[in-house]
């Protein structure tokens, strides 16, 4: 059975207004996150797990503590990761733009 719950799922390309205290936490969650797709490529390639749940169950407490990532993004760099294995084309090294968010992590920061 297909999951019917991404049928309202959009894409949006928006700029933030944000002070100064906010613009410097979310640059460094950007680059964070960033340095966790990184690590997470590279321990992937080097330890051929290409599947989304072997990378969560190899590196899930590592990239948490060592990027001080949240858990939701945390999440979405493994997903991300995996997408990027297994596809032909690869982003590699990620930049600090290629975060993903989800309506929960997007609240979550901006607030």
């Amino acid at each position: 059975m297909k999951n019917q719950s991404n049928k309202n799922q959009s894409n949006i390309c928006c700029k933030l207004a944000v002070v100064p205290q906010q613009r410097e936490y979310l640059e460094s969650t950007f680059q964070a996150f960033a340095d966790a797709c990184n690590y997470l490529w590279e321990y992937g390639h080097r330890h051929q797990l290409f599947q989304q749940w072997g990378l969560h169950q190899a590196c899930y407490r590592t990239i948490r503590k060592q990027f001080s990532l949240p858990a939701n993004l945390a999440i979405r760099a493994i997903a991300r990761v995996a997408t990027d294995l297994k596809g032909e084309r690869s982003v590699y090294p990620f930049q600090p733009d290629s975060i993903l968010f989800d309506s929960r992590t997007f609240l979550k920061l901006t607030l």
